[in-house]
């Protein structure tokens, strides 16, 4: 089963890791990988052009290192699938797969069928993910090394640097839940009255508590209730404030939190 763009976010931080990560990029079910600063042709890196851009020469192909990287756990597969836009211009289809368990950024082979160059700018989509709910979690941890750095041998102290950055489970999921994005996402999705349940209850358990402890103890006995008229409709009203406060306390939790 194909993942939508709710179930992505849902699933964000929990199942599924992406860093950098930004909402724009999640579609309607897919999520768009865009292009670092690292790439390589014939196993030599290509650097950059000054104004930012990685050069896809003619009739070359050329690996490009995803900007993001991702992390999915044992329940969840996926698929690389190229953009039309960039097919339209004489670059290749890509198809390859994301493994259960996998970690790391993607390393995309990016064909040049056409006789022209193409100027990929650092920091563009290029390449699109799919996620795959499996039926039965996979059994097997991936055995490639994060970002598929193996696969080229020039390597520099700055990219060794930015994939240090990026090669655990543990420091995609961090990064993540530390941004504004992430954040921004995640609050988008949740629905206000699972929020106000959420809330409810917590106060509700502790204004019972409290009720116990204070007005289900001495004041609701008999002979306390002479002491004051109020005492006499607090005890009768009693579901109508048991109710009543934990409500207006979470309404009010909820409305603090959002300003």
């Amino acid at each position: 089963m194909v993942l939508s763009d709710v179930d992505i976010i849902k699933n964000l931080g929990e199942r599924i890791g992406i860093y950098p990560f930004c909402e724009d990029n999640v579609k309607g079910a897919s999520y768009n990988l865009t292009a670092s600063k690292f790439a390589w042709r014939d196993d030599e890196l290509v650097h950059p052009t000054e104004d930012n851009k990685i050069i896809l020469e003619p009739s070359s192909t050329t690996l490009v290192m995803t900007e993001e990287a991702v992390w999915v756990d044992s329940s969840l597969a996926g698929t690389y699938h190229s953009k039309v836009r960039l097919v339209s211009k004489g670059l290749g289809h890509i198809s390859t797969t994301l493994d259960p368990n996998w970690v790391g950024p993607s390393l995309i082979s990016v064909h040049n069928y056409s006789e022209d160059a193409y100027h990929l700018s650092v920091g563009a989509s290029f390449v699109t993910l799919i996620f795959d709910n499996l039926l039965t979690p996979s059994t097997k941890a991936s055995t490639n090394t994060p970002g598929r750095a193996g696969l080229v041998r020039e390597h520099s102290d700055e990219f060794e640097e930015w994939l240090e950055d990026r090669n655990e489970k543990e420091k995609i999921l961090t990064k993540l839940k530390g941004s504004s994005t992430y954040k921004d996402a995640k609050q988008k999705i949740t629905s206000p009255w699972k929020e106000f349940y959420k809330q409810f209850w917590f106060w509700l358990i502790m204004w019972l508590v409290a009720w116990l402890l204070i007005l289900g103890g001495p004041l609701c006995v008999d002979s306390f209730k002479k002491l004051h008229p109020n005492l006499n409709y607090i005890c009768e009203h009693a579901p109508t404030f048991l109710v009543g406060v934990p409500a207006l306390l979470a309404l009010f939790r909820i409305e603090q939190r959002r300003s």
